[in-house]
């Protein structure tokens, strides 16, 4: 929740920032492989190097992902 118009300001900045790096990660690999966003994304949630995952919680990260 943003409470201050700095911090409105601050909060949208860092999401042009995330969105401007998964643009330039997206552009850089459509040269090597198609690979959409949401395939990226997931990618960037198993290999997470700060996150300890177990078999069940690849798991849910992928079958949380998928399309009903």
């Amino acid at each position: 929740m943003v409470r201050s118009w700095n911090a409105w300001h601050h909060h949208m900045a860092l999401i042009m920032l995330a969105m401007l790096i998964l643009l330039s990660y997206k552009i850089k690999f459509m040269k090597f492989h198609k690979i959409s966003l949401h395939g990226f994304i997931l990618v960037m949630k198993f290999h997470n190097p700060l996150k300890i995952l177990n078999a069940g919680k690849i798991a849910r990260i992928f079958t949380s992902s998928l399309p009903e």
